[in-house]
């Protein structure tokens, strides 16, 4: 993938960004706690360097958790915006939600992370990979 340009905002609009650069990753997650937080079945995330990230207007709110996750969100809608891992903080990295992008067909993900915990219901055949985990987390 070569450099590219992103855009997005939160539903109502109060939280807008832009991202230059190349995603370092791109996954479903299908995690309890993702599926908590975003009230849906399964999360898409993309992830950047925080430096490849600019907040051009209100910066998200943050809630951190005792296991070292901080997750934000929009504090006027409540739009769930990025989650951040102790993991992700050091290497310098924040994982954006792919649906608050203006154009979330750009951002095709990779692979189905945490694929032990989805709900059994749900049968994606898209031919990705299926990992315990998420592979480049």
């Amino acid at each position: 993938m070569s450099e590219l340009n992103f855009w997005g905002h939160c539903y109502c609009g109060d939280i807008q960004f832009e991202i230059a650069g190349v995603p370092k990753w791109i996954s479903h997650c299908h995690c309890e706690s993702c599926r908590r937080h975003t009230a849906s079945v399964v999360a898409t995330f993309v992830s950047f360097g925080v430096n490849q990230v600019k907040f051009t207007s209100t910066l998200p709110v943050n809630h951190s958790a005792e296991n070292g996750v901080t997750r934000s969100f929009c504090g006027k809608c409540g739009s769930p915006v990025s989650y951040e891992s102790n993991k992700n903080r050091a290497e310098g990295n924040i994982n954006l939600y792919v649906g608050i992008f203006d154009k979330p067909e750009k951002l095709v993900p990779q692979e189905h992370g945490y694929y032990r915990e989805h709900v059994a219901w749900l049968n994606i055949e898209d031919g990705l990979p299926r990992n315990e985990g998420l592979s480049e987390y």
